[in-house]
């Protein structure tokens, strides 16, 4: 089966998992995902519709799972974001001043910001933002990110489109490409963790 069939009959439990996943801390590209949808969109509107609900309530789930997380385990679980930075503490210090300062604009703004976009919602959790506070405000980001890809993506689906057709030949060693640099990234985060035990 070709890649844009792909798209149009599993696209949507792709952008679901995808964006879930990304909001629990796996670096997945979410935002290339969203134009390949927007453009598939192009001659299905309510596909696009339904892409950007999937969007929203993957991201909102996924970030009151990490809220939960930073409200019970503070520091342990912004220590796992921070792990990789040279100073653990000051990268969630700095997170919790920069959260203070611009409330919750700052998940919207993190939202569109790779890597930041699963630490904000568990630094709101740490800082006790209120619950409904936090629910409404990610679900703005989200549906603004999925919004800005989807409709991105609408916009360029002529250009996007035979992108999408030239990787039908590739999709295989794109998802090995893809599993690796998985796969590298985790084994990354295990070593530097372990050489800072040692250190």
């Amino acid at each position: 089966m070709e890649l844009s069939a792909l798209i149009l009959q599993y696209g949507l439990w792709a952008v679901f998992l995808a964006v879930f996943m990304e909001q629990l801390g796996f670096p997945l590209p979410t935002l290339p995902l969203l134009l390949v949808v927007g453009a598939a969109a192009a001659t299905d509107p309510g596909f696009g519709l339904a892409a950007l609900a999937v969007t929203v309530g993957a991201s909102v789930g996924g970030g009151a799972l990490m809220f939960a997380a930073g409200r019970k385990y503070g520091h342990s679980i912004l220590g796992f974001f921070c792990r990789i930075s040279l100073s653990p503490t000051s990268c969630i210090d700095h997170g919790l001043a920069a959260l203070d300062r611009v409330g919750p604009l700052a998940l919207v703004m993190a939202r569109f910001m790779p890597g930041l976009s699963a630490m904000a919602p568990a630094l709101a959790g740490k800082a006790g933002m209120p619950l409904r506070v936090f629910l409404v405000s990610q679900g703005v980001a989200a549906a603004l990110f999925a919004a800005t890809g989807i409709g991105v993506g609408r916009a360029f689906h002529d250009t996007i489109e035979p992108l999408v057709r030239g990787l039908d030949t590739y999709a295989r060693p794109i998802g090995l490409a893809l599993a690796l640099a998985i796969g590298a990234w985790l084994a990354y985060v295990v070593l530097v963790k372990r050489r800072r035990r040692v250190l």
